[in-house]
């Protein structure tokens, strides 16, 4: 996946989303990424698919 970030202002956010995926081993994905340039990396994982709450699983920020 690419996101680009050109043409893009301050406070402005990319958001990918995916169907849930049930897992079939210890290990449910795993990824790398690679960011260029001053920006904020924040990784948000479900705590409950039956609800609205959320849990900041890391973050990451450039300066």
């Amino acid at each position: 996946m690419f996101v680009s970030a050109l043409g893009r202002n301050a406070g402005q956010r990319a958001w990918f989303y995916s169907q849930y995926f049930p897992p079939t081993s210890a290990t449910c994905m795993s990824f790398w990424y690679f960011m260029y340039g001053q920006g904020q990396w924040v990784e948000i994982e479900p705590r409950s698919r039956k609800t609205e709450l959320n849990e900041c699983a890391y973050s990451v920020i450039l300066d």
